[in-house]
């Protein structure tokens, strides 16, 4: 994968997440999901595989975070919240 995925195409915040995880390490051998965590905040790596895995629900905090280091701007901003704000309000 050259190109990171387009938020705009998913359904779904933790397929994307993962999506965008596998990307990152498919380019950089030395990237971890515990630097990414540090990134958005989070105190450890298990916070983050339980965010990805729908074990914890992420944060608006988290979504801020998550946002700005990706930087995403326009429609993919506003689908990344769409998609977080879909996941959050499904029982």
């Amino acid at each position: 994968m050259e190109h990171p995925p387009n938020v705009v195409e998913y359904q779904s915040f933790r397929s994307y997440l993962k999506q965008y995880a596998d990307f990152k390490r498919s380019g950089n051998p030395r990237w971890s999901y515990g630097v990414w965590a540090r990134k958005l905040g989070l105190s450890n790596t298990a916070a983050l595989t339980r965010i990805l895995n729908g074990e914890r629900s992420a944060t608006e905090g988290f979504l801020r975070a998550l946002i700005s280091d990706l930087k995403l701007e326009n429609k993919a901003s506003e689908s990344m919240v769409y998609l977080y704000l879909k996941e959050k309000n499904t029982p």
